[in-house]
């Protein structure tokens, strides 16, 4: 608690030394204005004292309230203020805004929102009030404690339950079936819709590029890129309800929470879709170790990736809080039991690597965190543009804020934004993971 100079303390104490100096005249005028002042500024400062001295405090059960929730969800909440006085400012984190402050009589009511940057443990100790003296002459500053805490789990752990339901695995930590918040539903909805984009194929829509087969119509040959391959090709377009064979390419390296949380939650959504929309022989490359899998459909793909985010930790939250997600199954038990889903229906492609891209004539989806390999995605979009695809490439949104380091932010803010062109101009889909 801290008294100071407030808004109208210099217009006061200005008058107060310059007619101080008038004093010898003995004027009556100057010396009731000076007495009026002078008394003016000891009253408001009493006032200050008073205010300094009174126990302000919370009332309600939101002292010492602790809260789970997902990094996703943005909630207010209101605090009553006791025996404070007229609050006009408060100080509180990055991730607490102040909505609203309503004075009262006896009481104080200020209203928080709370929007949490990444995953993790967040305490709210206390807040700086600031109360002001009459006409604003002296201001009062007061921390008082609330001992709000939070424990904010990522994204990625809604998708993991979702795909553990679909599974017929249990998972009924954190949400039960049926209770995901209106904000919760509605960000997968979303999701959901950006990645059946991805995949859908409408009547007549151009597929890519493809070498020339007898039956094929002349009227369809692309000359450009029979002239770079020295081989005849043709356009080709999809017929009604045709799907062609999802292609994943996933680099599950990235470097903080926010990032990481973004790389698991498009992953399992993309996984979870295929699943939920039946699609059949969906391939998976595994960047960092040049790896090849098909799997016999989604249900197993879908499997396979939960395995592997939880293998990697990809979900950034430790072993006890994975329990709160899968309980009543152990993580061990749960890997088990996804183990079984996908060991015997998946079938990994070795040393065909480029051959078997280009027989599978359909756009690439890209997950990664683009900072750690660049090169890659670049050159996937590059060579999926010359044969008439469109590479989609998922990458986390502002990246930057899994450092607290500026210099470093910086360099990755500027890396980023760089790369972003660079890979629009390759001919990529750019799509970034927003919360």
């Amino acid at each position: 608690m801290s008294i100071k100079p407030g808004g109208g303390f210099f217009p006061i104490i200005t008058p107060i030394l310059f007619i101080s100096l008038l004093l010898y005249l003995r004027d009556p005028f100057v010396m009731l204005l000076f007495s009026a002042l002078s008394l003016l500024l000891l009253m408001s400062f009493a006032q200050a004292l008073y205010i300094n001295k009174k126990t302000c405090y919370i009332e309600g059960e939101t002292l010492g309230k602790s809260t789970k929730c997902l990094v996703t969800e943005k909630f207010m909440e209101k605090f009553i203020f006791n025996n404070c006085g007229n609050i006009f400012e408060v100080q509180a984190p990055s991730w607490a805004h102040v909505e609203s402050i309503e004075n009262f009589e006896k009481s104080t009511t200020i209203t928080l929102s709370f929007s949490f940057p990444s995953p993790g443990k967040y305490v709210l100790g206390s807040v700086r009030l600031f109360l002001h003296s009459s006409m604003d002459i002296f201001k009062v500053e007061k921390d008082v404690a609330i001992r709000r805490s939070f424990k904010v789990l990522p994204e990625s752990s809604i998708w993991i339950i979702r795909g553990l339901r679909f599974l017929g695995i249990g998972a009924h930590g954190l949400i039960e079936s049926g209770e995901e918040t209106n904000e919760i539903s509605y960000g997968i909805s979303e999701a959901t819709q950006s990645i059946s984009s991805l995949f859908k194929h409408r009547s007549g829509e151009f597929l890519g590029i493809r070498h020339m087969l007898p039956e094929d119509d002349q009227r369809m040959i692309e000359w450009k890129a029979s002239l770079r391959s020295l081989r005849l090709s043709v356009k080709e377009f999809s017929s009604g309800g045709e799907r062609l064979e999802p292609f994943v390419i996933a680099d599950y390296r990235c470097y903080g929470p926010r990032s990481c949380d973004a790389v698991a939650s498009s992953l399992i959504s993309i996984a979870l879709f295929l699943a939920e929309e039946g699609y059949s022989m969906p391939t998976l490359e595994e960047v960092e170790s040049k790896r090849i899998v098909k799997f016999s459909d989604g249900r197993t793909m879908l499997a396979y990736l939960i395995d592997r985010i939880l293998e990697e930790n990809l979900a950034y939250i430790d072993e006890s809080d994975l329990y709160e997600i899968t309980a009543p199954l152990s993580i061990n038990e749960i890997r088990g039991a996804l183990a079984k889903l996908y060991g015997e229906n998946m079938l990994e492609l070795t040393g065909i690597s480029s051959q078997y891209k280009e027989e599978l004539k359909t756009s690439p989806v890209i997950v990664t965190s683009l900072i750690h390999d660049p090169a890659t995605p670049i050159d996937i979009a590059s060579e999926s543009s010359s044969q008439g695809l469109v590479a989609s490439i998922i990458v986390p949104s502002e990246p930057w804020k899994d450092t607290q380091d500026l210099e470093r932010a910086y360099a990755i803010r500027r890396t980023y934004e760089l790369l972003l062109n660079k890979l629009k101009t390759a001919g990529g889909r750019v799509i970034e993971w927003r919360r």
